[in-house]
């Protein structure tokens, strides 16, 4: 993320290219904050799936 910060900064490139290199940092941005939730995820609760059918693959 911090390279991409960097390129966003020093981009000299056209309108297209700091469009797309926005929308990849939005998108780093929401995996972050996944990641981030996911870390803090302490208990878990597992229910019955398809009306009571359990699937183990």
């Amino acid at each position: 993320m911090a390279r991409l910060e960097l390129l966003l900064e020093n981009q000299d490139g056209s309108e297209r290219m700091r469009k797309d290199l926005e929308q990849i940092d939005h998108l780093f941005r929401r995996i972050a904050d996944v990641v981030q939730k996911m870390s803090q995820v302490r208990h878990y609760q597992v229910q019955n799936y398809c009306g009571g059918i359990n699937f183990w693959i």
